[in-house]
């Protein structure tokens, strides 16, 4: 009888592959945990609010492709770069350390800092929901944490998964646009490539917002976005919406 060796089983089940080998494993191990944080089909509600679009389109002010990625890049300069990294980060930090109570303190100046109750009801939910899943997937690691916010949620499940530093905050802005696109294109409506083409032209930019982002001191994180809290506001009394309030 012949036996046929499958190499790639083999080398699966080598209790000891070369140093080379378990690194080049581990990295790709880690880069796909991040696709599946990063995924639409994470079950955590994200593309059921709008962030504030809905009320901006309702009034006239994201109409075209210009104009929506004319916004996005100014919310990310402002908001994700001075606020949602750096916090992020910082909850990272204190979360691989088990320090909850340091990572609920964070949570607590992110919701302060959202611009309205739906937004701050927004970062509780979809927290829940991610803290479910990741209960579902690695319960012992979710045993006595309980997340204020998405972003403290996501920074958990991004340490769980041995996402580096720089791999989770690349997460955290492409989490927030694909969420702010997948609105804009129900909302104004872009149409998936036009959507398409927004995202690519904010992508070119994002890079530097998270270079810039990395090199803040604590005394310059802080973010303020009064027209959006405005919008949010709006939002709740509109005529005719299609996302949550």
């Amino acid at each position: 009888m012949t036996t046929t060796i499958n190499p790639i089983r083999d080398k699966a089940n080598d209790a000891s592959p070369p140093p080379s080998e378990a690194a080049a494993l581990s990295t790709c191990a880690a880069r796909l945990r991040l696709l599946q944080l990063a995924s639409q089909a994470l079950p955590t509600g994200a593309f059921a609010y709008s962030s504030g679009l809905e009320s901006l389109y309702g009034l006239g002010h994201l109409r075209d492709e210009t104009q929506c990625q004319s916004y996005l890049n100014s919310l990310m300069d402002n908001v994700v770069v001075h606020l949602e990294l750096p916090l992020f980060c910082k909850m990272r930090r204190a979360l691989v350390h088990g320090d909850f109570l340091a990572a609920t303190e964070l949570s607590d100046y992110l919701l302060a800092s959202r611009e309205s109750m739906e937004m701050q009801e927004q970062e509780r939910q979809m927290g829940r929901a991610l803290r479910r899943t990741l209960v579902d997937l690695r319960p012992s690691a979710c045993e006595g944490w309980q997340p204020g916010t998405f972003l403290e949620a996501l920074a958990h499940a991004s340490n769980i998964f041995g996402l580096s530093d720089e791999d989770a905050q690349e997460l955290v802005v492409y989490t927030w646009l694909e969420q702010h696109i997948s609105a804009l294109c129900r909302i104004v409506p872009l149409g998936p490539l036009a959507g398409q083409r927004v995202l690519d032209g904010v992508l070119t930019h994002a890079p530097y917002a998270i270079m810039q982002a990395r090199n803040l001191g604590d005394d310059e994180i802080g973010a303020s976005a009064p027209q959006l809290a405005l919008a949010s506001a709006l939002h709740e009394t509109q005529y005719t919406r299609i996302f949550r309030s």
